[in-house]
C-alpha cells in the first residue's frame, strides 16, 4: 500500500488568546484512525505538533512518527512545517496511491487582492508577522507535483476574514513541474468563509463528525468505483 499522510495539530499559538484546546487531540485522533484502520502504514505517516502543557500525550504507537523541531525552531512554526513538508515529499519513493494532508489549528481567509485564499496559521503566526503561515493553494499546488492517484486535503480550521486587507501570508514554494497526469485532489473544509470552526469538550466538531462517518461507513462508503461512477 502506497498511501502517505501528513498530519498537523497546533494548540500553542504565539498571539494573545490564540491557544487552542482540541487541535492536537483532533490530529492525534485522525492519525490513530489512519494507522489503526490500515489506511496509512505507520512508517508512511508524518505528524507535526505544536503542543501546550494541556495538550494530550501522544500515544506510544505514534510517538516515533512525530517530527521534532530543530534547535531554534518553534514546534509547529512555519520553519518546522516547511522542513517537515520537504522531508515528507522526499520520503515518497515512486508513485503513491493516496496522499492525505490534515490540519487542525487556526485558519483565516486572506483579503489581499493580490494573493487571496485560505490560510493555515503556523504556531508562530501573529497579526504583526502574518507570513508565518501557509496558504492552502500553495500546498495543493506543490502536492500536485507528487506522482499519485488521488490526494485529500482536510482543513479543520476557522475561515474568518483577515483583519488586515493588505496582509501578505506565507506560501509553500517548490520549483517543480506538476506531475503528468495531475492527481485528482479532493478538499474538505470545516466551515464556510467568514465562519469559525466549532469545538466542544470532546474535540473539534469537524474531526469528530468526520471520524464518526468514516467509522460508520465501514467499507463501501470509503471507496470510489470509477467503472461505476459510484
Amino acid at each position: 500500500m502506497k498511501n502517505h499522510a501528513f498530519v498537523v495539530g497546533i494548540d500553542a499559538y504565539n498571539f494573545p488568546g490564540g491557544t487552542l484546546k482540541q487541535a492536537v487531540g483532533d490530529a492525534l485522533s485522525f492519525a490513530s484512525w489512519l494507522t489503526k484502520s490500515a489506511i496509512v502504514p505507520p512508517e508512511q505517516l508524518t505528524l507535526v505538533l505544536g503542543t501546550t502543557l494541556d495538550s494530550p500525550d501522544v500515544p506510544i504507537d505514534l510517538l516515533w512518527r512525530v517530527k521534532t523541531a530543530d534547535e531554534f525552531m518553534r514546534p509547529g512554526g512555519r520553519s518546522h512545517l516547511l522542513q517537515s513538508l520537504r522531508g515528507f515529499r522526499d520520503s515518497i519513493d515512486g508513485k503513491a496511491d493516496r496522499l492525505i494532508f490534515y490540519f487542525a489549528g487556526h485558519g483565516l481567509v486572506s483579503r489581499n487582492r493580490a494573493l487571496p485564499g485560505d490560510v493555515l496559521c503556523a504556531s508562530d503566526y501573529s497579526e504583526t508577522i502574518p507570513s508565518n503561515s501557509l496558504m492552502t493553494d500553495s500546498i495543493q499546488r506543490v502536492f500536485s507535483s507528487i506522482p499519485s492517484k488521488e490526494q485529500f486535503f482536510l482543513y479543520d480550521a476557522c475561515r474568518s476574514l483577515s483583519p488586515n486587507v493588505n496582509a501578505t501570508f506565507g506560501t509553500y514554494d517548490e520549483l517543480e513541474l506538476s506531475a503528468i497526469p495531475e492527481p485528482d485532489q479532493f478538499i474538505l473544509k470545516a466551515t464556510a468563509v467568514d465562519t469559525s470552526a466549532l469545538e466542544n469538550p470532546e474535540g473539534g466538531t469537524f474531526t469528530r463528525q468526520l471520524l464518526a462517518g468514516l467509522d460508520q461507513g465501514a467499507g463501501s462508503a470509503k471507496e470510489w468505483d470509477p467503472s461505476r461512477s459510484e
